[in-house]
């Protein structure tokens, strides 16, 4: 790391332990600037250890996490939770859909599928969270979709056409990662025409976030879009923020596609959201993702 990186970084931790910022308990208790001073600190910080660290694959060599046997036992086991995150229709707040996530003991959810992949076991492990998911169907109002996050590997499997065709397509949403890049878009257009013929619809997830979820659009013809979280805080202060907003309203009018606004956790920003055009959105302002559908729904409803 470089001297100046690293003065740079301890200036950056000096700042979070002398302000107090990391002692918050409610980020809502930040002012806006405070927390875009923040986010440049963290980011700073991020910036640090990536130079001073190992390469990625060597850290995946070494990160703590569950291994091959644990992920095995995983697959057998009924201790993996699907919890429900509630999507609401703009301005008035009613429940329309819900996105499933995956929960697990001891370790995040995005560690137990990378070390499924790594050992061989990651469309087996993806498909039992999409049947986990699907079971929560039958507990759903009937007019309520559900979103399931699939990775581009798993979209274009056999196995999981084989997993939808006892579903009620009409009300699930694939909504598509972006772990892994799609080099090919041919078997993925074909997969998702025969997904669309039992009803299953198709979303492009966290665009704004990575490099091709564009592209994606373009490519797949997606149902819905659904916003980053990135893109979506502090909108209602950013004029850049309102712009892109804009963009993203023109664009998902064109494609003939749902637009979903993630991350939302201000009144301001759900204000600004409804104004711009943004009919749906999810975040903690509606409800946290919990376990029970009823719960979920009481949540959002306060």
């Amino acid at each position: 790391m470089s001297d100046d990186l690293l003065d740079d970084a301890r200036d950056a931790a000096r700042r979070l332990f002398d302000t107090g910022a990391l002692g918050v308990d409610d980020w809502h208790d930040l002012s806006w600037e405070d927390r875009q001073r923040l986010a440049v600190d963290v980011t700073m910080l991020a910036t640090a250890l990536r130079e001073a660290g190992p390469r990625p694959s060597e850290v995946d060599d070494h990160l703590d996490g569950p291994g091959a046997d644990a992920v095995r036992t995983q697959l057998g086991s009924p201790t993996g939770e699907v919890h429900l995150q509630p999507i609401v229709r703009l301005p008035g707040r009613q429940i329309v859909g819900y996105e499933a996530l995956s929960r697990f003991p001891a370790w995040a959810p995005d560690l137990w599928f990378r070390r499924a992949w790594a050992a061989g076991l990651g469309l087996e492990f993806e498909i039992a969270a999409v049947a986990r998911a699907v079971d929560n169907l039958r507990s759903l109002p009937d007019n309520a979709f559900l979103g399931i996050n699939v990775s581009a590997s798993t979209l274009v499997s056999d196995v999981l056409v084989d997993e939808l065709k006892h579903a009620d397509g009409r009300r699930v949403v694939l909504e598509l990662t972006e772990h892994e890049p799609i080099r090919d878009y041919s078997p993925y257009c074909e997969q998702i025409g025969r997904l669309r013929a039992l009803g299953v619809r198709i979303a492009i997830d966290d665009v704004g976030a990575g490099h091709s979820s564009l592209l994606h659009i373009v490519q797949l013809r997606p149902d819905v879009i659904k916003l980053d979280w990135s893109l979506i805080a502090g909108c209602d202060g950013d004029p850049i923020r309102r712009v892109l907003m804009q963009c993203f309203v023109t664009l998902a009018r064109q494609a003939q596609a749902a637009l979903v606004a993630e991350g939302v956790e201000t009144e301001e920003e759900a204000h600004l959201l409804s104004a711009s055009g943004v009919r749906l959105a999810q975040g903690f302002l509606f409800g946290a993702a919990r376990q029970h559908p009823v719960a979920v729904s009481r949540a959002a409803s306060q």
